[in-house]
């Protein structure tokens, strides 16, 4: 793995959706966590250093990404991490709550092809240097 480029959290339970992404993310030189379910997100931050952006999706098997981001954002160490939401499944409320936590941006899934993430992805932890 390469330490010098942005460390990801990948909370994603599509796992080709997933392996497609980590196979990309570590060819652009990013350090990438793959992790398919809340809890282990949730582990995942306890127990690895700081990550630089949180890539989440909203259905999850166990919590949806919304309740993952609300308990690594009340750790205040994390509080800053930039996010973006990654799912198929997004209301109008869901948009609202997530400009209050400060999501970056909301990807409809279906609707991206798995390069224009890693983009945004890449671009948001260029932003946060």
């Amino acid at each position: 793995m390469n330490d010098t480029g942005p460390r990801i959290l990948l909370v994603e339970d599509d796992q080709m959706f997933g392996d497609i992404l980590k196979k990309r993310f570590t060819a652009s030189g990013a350090t990438i966590v793959h992790v398919p379910n809340g809890k282990d997100a949730l582990a995942a931050v306890e127990k690895e250093a700081l990550f630089d952006l949180l890539l989440l999706d909203v259905s999850l098997p166990d919590m949806d990404g919304f309740e993952v981001l609300s308990r690594i954002r009340s750790v205040p160490s994390f509080a800053k991490i930039p996010a973006i939401i990654v799912s198929n499944f997004v209301k109008e409320k869901d948009l609202e709550w997530g400009q209050k936590m400060g999501v970056l941006r909301f990807v409809q899934k279906s609707s991206v092809m798995p390069g224009e993430v890693i983009d945004m992805a890449l671009s948001a932890c260029a932003k946060k240097t």
